[in-house]
C-alpha cells in the first residue's frame, strides 16, 4: 500500500526543518515525546495535522492503538524519526515506502511480542541434542548468536551488556536461555514493558536442575518488544535478575533425554507456584528454593551449600523434632536406595551431613572428617535432587493414596516392608523400570 501523501511531505519538511536546526542529525534516532524541543520542529510543520489524520485513519489503529487524540503525535513523530540519520532529502520516498510498509504490518499482528535472554553457566549441549532447544512456556535454550539475537529484537546496548555479563565471572558458556510470550495490544498497553518472562525461564532453569548434575546458573535477564515500527517505547531495554560471580563449578551437560524430563516438569513446577496443587506432601515450595539456593547463593561455599540441601530434605521429609536425625536419614534412604547395601550408605551419608549441618548452624569449628563431608556437598545435593525431581511428578499427577497424611503419618511404618517400599518408589519414580 502506497505511503499517504501528507506523510510522505511531512517526512521531507522534516528532513529540511532539522538540517537548519541545531540537532545532530548524523545520530537523530529520536523517540516521539521525550523532547518536547525536538517534537515541536515536526509538530509545527505544515504537514504535520494532515500526516495524523491520515496515519490514525488506517483501520485497526484505535483499536489497537488508540485514538487520534491519544495517539496521534506520537505516531507521526516516530514515523519521521525512524527516517534519521539522514542528512537530505534524497531516497526519503523510498525509506518512507520501506517504513509504511513496516508499520503496517506491525498494525497486522494482533499481540505485542516479548522476548528475554539471559547467559547460561557451566552449561553445554551433549553431541546430537539440537540447537535451539525448545522447551514449555516459551523458554528455549540456543547457542550465543548476536546475529540471531538482533533479529529477535534484542539491540546493541543489550548485547553490549551480556558480552560484560558473559566476561565478568568462571564457567561462561556459549549458551543463552531464551523467553517469548505475547500480550493483546488495547490502547492502555501501547508504551509499556513485560518483564514476567523471567519467572517462566527461572521454571524452567529449575527444571533443568532437578533432571541432572551440574552447576548451571543463569545471569541477569534483558528484556525488549520486538516489532517492525517502533510505536513509541524508545530503545530501552528492560533488565531484571542479579549477576552473581562464579567461581569454579562443574559442567551441566544436556542430553535429549534430560531436556525432554525437564519439559515434562515445567507444568506441574507451575502449578506448584500457583498453588492449584491442593495439600502437597511436604512443603515443595520451601523445598525447592532451598534446593535453587545452593546454586544461587553468593558468595559459594560447601558449607551453605549443606545448609541449604538439608533444608531441603527437611521441608520435603522432617516431621517434628524428635529424633530428626534418624528419621530424614531412614526415610532417604528408604525411597532412594533400591539394595539394602545401598540404602545403608545412604543412610549413614545422611547422618554424616546431618551432623555436619548441625555442627555448622551451631558454629562449631569444623575439624577431621566433617570437613571431608563439605567436599563431598555435590553427592548430598544429588541425593535431594532425586527426591525433589520424584516428588514433583506426584504433583502432577496427585495420588490418593501417597497424599500428605501418608507421607507424615505412615511412611516410617511402610519403608519396613520390602513390597509397600517399592510400592511407594514406583508411584515416585524411583523403582528401577
Amino acid at each position: 500500500e502506497e505511503v499517504p501523501e501528507p506523510l510522505f511531505s511531512l517526512a521531507m519538511e522534516a528532513v529540511k526543518a532539522i538540517a537548519v536546526s541545531a540537532e545532530d542529525i548524523t545520530t537523530l534516532r529520536a523517540t516521539a515525546l521525550f523532547n518536547t524541543v525536538r517534537d515541536s520542529i515536526v509538530q509545527s510543520l505544515p504537514s504535520f495535522t494532515a500526516a495524523k489524520d491520515a496515519i490514525c485513519e488506517v483501520p485497526l489503529v484505535e483499536e489497537r492503538y488508540g485514538s487520534r487524540d491519544q495517539i496521534g503525535d506520537r505516531l507521526a513523530l516516530q514515523f519521521v524519526y525512524q527516517l534519521f540519520p539522514r542528512t537530505d532529502q534524497r531516497g526519503v520516498r523510498q525509506d518512507a515506502r520501506r517504513l509504511w510498509r513496516r508499520f503496517l504490518a506491525e498494525l497486522s499482528i494482533p499481540v505485542w511480542v516479548f522476548r528475554g535472554v539471559a547467559n547460561l553457566r557451566n552449561f553445554t549441549l551433549d553431541a546430537g541434542v539440537p540447537d535451539p532447544v525448545r522447551m514449555a512456556d516459551g523458554v528455549s535454550i540456543r547457542g550465543r548468536s548476536f546475529g540471531a539475537l538482533t533479529s529477535l529484537g534484542f539491540n546493541e546496548a543489550t548485547l553490549e551488556a551480556m558480552t560484560e555479563d558473559w566476561s565478568g565471572g568462571g564457567g561462561s558458556s556459549q549458551y543463552v536461555i531464551c523467553v517469548e510470550h505475547n500480550q493483546k495490544k488495547t490502547p492502555d498497553n501501547l508504551i509499556l514493558g513485560d518483564s514476567t518472562g523471567i519467572t517462566c525461564a527461572q521454571r524452567a532453569l529449575t527444571c533443568l536442575r532437578l533432571v541432572g548434575p551440574g552447576d548451571i546458573m543463569m545471569g541477569p535477564m534483558w528484556f525488549t518488544r520486538s516489532g517492525k515500527f517502533n510505536v513509541g517505547r524508545g530503545s530501552s531495554v528492560g533488565r531484571s535478575g542479579w549477576q552473581i560471580p562464579t567461581v569454579g563449578g562443574s559442567a551441566f551437560v544436556l542430553t535429549r533425554r534430560m531436556a525432554s524430563t525437564a519439559r515434562t516438569l515445567q507444568a506441574p513446577a507451575r502449578s506448584i507456584e500457583d498453588c492449584d496443587y491442593k495439600d502437597p506432601p511436604g512443603n515443595i515450595d520451601l523445598a525447592l528454593r532451598s534446593f535453587n539456593s545452593t546454586y544461587d547463593r553468593f558468595p559459594r561455599r560447601s558449607d551453605s551449600q549443606l545448609l541449604d540441601t538439608i533444608t531441603a530434605a527437611e521441608a520435603l521429609l522432617g516431621t517434628g523434632t524428635a529424633e530428626l536425625t534418624f528419621k530424614l536419614s531412614l526415610r532417604v534412604a528408604g525411597l532412594l536406595g533400591r539394595t539394602t547395601e545401598e540404602r545403608l550408605q545412604i543412610f549413614d551419608a545422611m547422618k554424616r551431613y546431618y551432623d555436619v549441618r548441625s555442627k555448622t548452624v551451631h558454629g562449631d569449628r569444623l575439624r577431621g572428617w566433617r570437613l571431608q563431608v563439605l567436599e563431598d556437598v555435590d553427592a548430598a545435593r544429588d541425593l535431594i535432587r532425586r527426591l525433589l525431581l520424584a516428588f514433583v511428578r506426584l504433583a502432577a499427577s496427585p495420588s490418593d493414596t501417597y497424599d500428605r497424611k501418608f507421607f507424615e503419618e505412615k511412611l516410617d511404618s511402610v519403608l519396613q516392608d520390602d513390597q509397600a517400599r517399592r510400592q511407594v518408589m514406583r508411584a515416585l519414580g524411583l523403582a528401577r523400570s
